[in-house]
């Protein structure tokens, strides 16, 4: 799978997005001012569906400088944290090689991450982007994390589950508070002439935060871009037998939905909305996730994977 969850930021996820070290986008910044400090920021937290506990932390940052006459550089040597309301915070490190450790093609931004296998921070709870240039500028912003994000009807063994081959099912979820809109990024393999570790990725807003469920693959579908006519049809009855499929979801909040869609104006490209102030503009985003592979195929045994959950009915 692409870095689309936490890899959105600057130009690079759909990565968006960490989905997944550095799982978030193919966002290109329009800037609208010359000579601007932009930062681009997200906190993603993976958390278990089926047990919500606190799960693992990952934080990405790119820091680019918009001169006015020549090209973005990146900027590095900066300092950037964040802070939750509890008192706990994260400093990140600038990553030295950017590709593949923060994003999956070549860009102009620095890149800095940090990452936790026990996160400090909770769903629902409060975080400060803190950023010094070396410079002595500084930016700062703010996000409410989306609160608990867990699923309903849905089975694990270790993060996998099984679905009945041609099947479709539905993914439910509880409501989540403070959730502007969702993430979802899909990988298969062994669909068509695809072998099983021969991944094909796809990514997708879903806009609304009244959104309690999809259905799988048949939902995605109609909203990601698959451009083979026979691969989406066949993926539209459900994954084929010996097919798997690497899921990621996640609740993202106002800040990371309105940098990341289109505006109702849009004369040229697409409208950022900015959520970073002080010496310099950008974004900070967070989201609460979670990952699941799936394997299409009958059971193996009494101690094999426990079915998904029950299918969806057509």
């Amino acid at each position: 799978m692409s870095n689309r969850f936490a890899g959105t930021v600057g130009v690079p996820l759909a990565a968006l997005l960490a989905c997944v070290g550095c799982d978030l986008a193919n966002v290109e910044v329009v800037v609208p001012v010359p000579d601007v400090m932009v930062v681009e920021a997200t906190a993603v937290l993976t958390v278990d569906p089926t047990h919500p506990a606190p799960g693992h932390a990952h934080i990405l940052a790119i820091a680019t400088r918009y001169p006015d006459r020549g090209h973005p550089h990146p900027v590095h040597g900066a300092s950037i944290r964040v802070i939750g309301e509890s008192g706990q915070s994260m400093q990140l490190t600038e990553e030295m090689d950017p590709v593949p450790n923060c994003v999956d093609r070549d860009f102009f931004g620095a890149c800095y991450r940090g990452s936790s296998p026990l996160s400090p921070f909770d769903p629902g709870e409060m975080l400060s982007l803190e950023v010094v240039l070396p410079d002595g500028g500084v930016l700062h912003g703010a996000s409410r994390m989306p609160g608990t994000f867990s699923a309903s009807d849905l089975a694990l063994m270790d993060g996998r589950c099984r679905l009945s081959p041609d099947t479709n099912y539905r993914f439910k979820w509880t409501p989540v508070e403070g959730a502007a809109a969702y993430l979802a990024e899909l990988g298969v393999g062994g669909v068509g002439e695809m072998e099983v570790d021969d991944r094909v990725s796809w990514t997708t807003v879903l806009i609304g935060n009244d959104l309690s469920e999809v259905a799988f693959p048949r939902g995605l579908l109609a909203v990601l871009e698959v451009t083979d006519p026979d691969l989406a049809g066949e993926l539209r009855t459900g994954l084929p037998e010996g097919a798997v499929a690497d899921i990621a979801l996640g609740a993202v909040d106002l800040n990371w939905t309105n940098w990341i869609r289109e505006g109702r104006i849009n004369l040229s490209g697409d409208v950022r909305v900015p959520s970073v102030f002080g010496d310099g503009t950008g974004w900070f985003g967070t989201a609460v996730r979670w990952r699941l592979s799936v394997e299409s195929r009958e059971a193996n045994g009494d101690n094999d994977l426990p079915l998904c959950g029950p299918p969806l009915a057509d």
